[in-house]
């Protein structure tokens, strides 16, 4: 798993600062999930766009839109006050959804 810098448009977080090198650009955009700092989660699509999401209904979003494109690059946009737990709990549902290439989307530091 590689930290990517990415710049995105969605739910308001403030990701936390880390020297990354940006990961190669795909065909087509990622599909984001964002966490807020208390732990809610956001499906960034067209139709889920700023509405929260349970872990269940993450999953079954998330194996939906993998079977019509398995090969997508899922990346999840953490506020940098995110519980480490919120974390795992979404990669490990991410994991059994099918997604295969799982990104951190941090910003650099400023300085």
């Amino acid at each position: 798993m590689i930290a990517a810098p990415l710049m995105v448009q969605g739910v308001l977080v403030n990701l936390p600062e880390a020297l990354s090198e940006p990961l190669p650009r795909e065909k087509n955009d990622p599909l984001i999930i964002s966490i807020k700092p208390e732990g809610t989660f956001f499906l960034e699509t067209q139709a889920t766009k700023n509405i929260p999401l349970g872990l269940d209904e993450i999953s079954i979003q998330v194996e939906k839109i993998l079977k019509v494109n398995p090969s997508l690059q899922v990346v999840v946009r953490g506020d940098g006050g995110v519980k480490y737990q919120k974390v795992m709990e979404l990669m490990s549902v991410l994991q059994a959804s099918g997604a295969e290439d799982v990104g951190l989307i941090t910003q650099p530091p400023t300085s």
